[in-house]
């Protein structure tokens, strides 16, 4: 090889040696569009900190997203997730408010880097799209833990909450349905789900370039419900949307009523 050869080799190795890492894998922007809705919604948030997989990384200062107070244990938590699911929250928590009067959730940790056990495939909390619900605690006090008080077994029938012998069974089980009803969110696994559920909810939007699509008509997760009557009668069409979410809360406090008259009735 030539001097003049060897000597464009050399600028051009310099050149390519050279170029950001974006020429090659360019970085996803941040979601402007969903920074701004964040803030119109008046949730106390700051930017960052950056993680790896986060595409736009926000920070719950007060842990308050709507009415919904997060906590660690008993500690207010300070959530460190992407918008998308940070707005996915804000605008499905009415339906907390609809079962029991939710007012904290008792949350694991939002991101975190980590593959879905047993495979090689990145979870969605490593993109802070995901959340874990350990419990959650109502406007009275009450506390109702997934680990002890969620009812295994339900949804076999023609509802998805099908009949909870429990006040706090019902809940539980009535949230994990109307959070699925919301079409916000792409994934949530019950302790019907797997042995790796089985004290906690996780719930998941969906990811990026992900197509919002329920081609099993629920997200819910429980495949040994998979041929229940609510599930063939359930539509797989409807966008995620507010109107929805306020659809959903009206069925369900409508239902609610009902339970609390049969109730009444009974006690007669």
């Amino acid at each position: 090889m030539g001097l003049r050869a060897l000597s464009t080799l050399g600028l051009f190795l310099l050149f390519i040696l050279g170029l950001p890492a974006a020429v090659s894998a360019a970085k996803p922007q941040p979601d402007k569009r969903c920074l701004s809705e964040l803030r119109t919604a008046g949730v106390n948030f700051k930017i960052g900190p950056a993680a790896t997989g986060i595409q736009t990384p926000v920070t719950i200062v007060d842990g308050k997203i709507g009415k919904l107070q997060f906590m660690n244990g008993n500690l207010v938590a300070k959530p460190h997730l992407d918008c998308r699911m940070a707005l996915a929250l804000y605008r499905s928590y009415p339906i907390f408010s609809a079962n029991g009067s939710i007012s904290k959730v008792i949350a694991g940790l939002f991101y975190s880097y980590r593959l879905v056990k047993n495979t090689n495939r990145l979870s969605l909390h490593a993109s802070g799209l995901a959340m874990d619900i350990y419990g959650v605690k109502l406007e009275d006090g009450s506390y109702y833990s997934v680990d002890s008080d969620y009812e295994k077994g339900l949804g076999s029938g023609s509802t998805c909450e099908g009949s909870p012998k429990t006040r706090a069974g019902r809940i539980l089980r009535q949230l994990a349905c109307d959070l699925d009803e919301s079409h916000f969110f792409s994934a949530i696994l019950t302790p019907d789900s797997d042995r790796e559920h089985q004290d906690h909810f996780h719930v998941s939007v969906y990811g990026t370039g992900e197509k919002a699509s329920r081609p099993h008509r629920t997200v819910l997760v429980e495949s040994q419900h998979a041929a229940s009557r609510w599930v063939k009668n359930h539509p797989t069409s409807g966008s995620p949307s507010i109107n929805r979410v306020w659809k959903v809360v009206t069925a369900r406090r409508r239902d609610n009523v009902k339970i609390a008259r049969s109730k009444r009735t009974r006690g007669r």
